[in-house]
């Protein structure tokens, strides 16, 4: 087991660094150059500190307490099949499943659905990412499981996190990684006519 406060709250207290400087690089241009009284020199670093980490099954739990469908419940429910459809193009070294499980007041566990949400981007030796993998996922709701998840008033939310090779590979966190996430919806309606 691992505290993660601790681990983020591990910051260090001292960071060493060298440079070096050369007065007239381009030699002798006939221009006096030399350092005065009032004369000033400005130095600045930019320093790119990946995070490094290597994490297999590390969950996250997020409870959404007191949701209340209780008027789309009282209504004849139109909505015969519901699909989900996610397209997800991920350059971070980590994957993602997601599990949402729908709960009564009386803590009973209605139904759930399971997301693959994304999955580990490519690493170097180095551990870091080498491009994106492209994660297309299709989760349908049936009119079973939307009356399931009309009847909760809870839902739990189940992230499950894993560094590249299913946890295997120690990977670095960049700032200029990105995603990008489509979302769809395709319903099927139902009418008397």
């Amino acid at each position: 087991t691992s505290n993660i406060v601790n681990f983020i709250s591990n910051v260090p207290n001292t960071i060493l660094y060298s440079g070096s400087g050369q007065m007239n690089p381009a030699g002798e241009t006939g221009i006096d150059n030399f350092i005065t009284a009032d004369g000033e020199m400005q130095v600045g670093v930019t320093i790119d500190l990946p995070l490094e980490l290597r994490t297999q099954n590390l969950v996250f739990e997020q409870d959404i307490n007191d949701i209340d469908f209780s008027d789309l419940r009282e209504q004849d429910n139109p909505i015969e099949k519901l699909v989900m459809k996610f397209h997800v193009e991920n350059e971070f070294p980590l994957d993602a499943d997601l599990k949402v499980r729908f709960i009564t007041s009386s803590q009973q566990v209605l139904d759930s659905v399971t997301l693959d949400l994304f999955d580990a981007a490519p690493v170097d030796a180095n551990g870091r990412s080498t491009g994106y993998t492209i994660t297309t996922e299709e989760e349908g709701l049936t009119a079973t499981k939307i009356d399931r998840l009309l009847n909760a008033s809870k839902l739990q939310l189940i992230v499950t996190m894993n560094t590249s090779n299913n946890g295997n590979d120690v990977v670095k966190i960049y700032e200029d990684y990105d995603i990008a996430v489509k979302l769809g919806l395709n319903v099927k309606l139902k009418y008397d006519l």
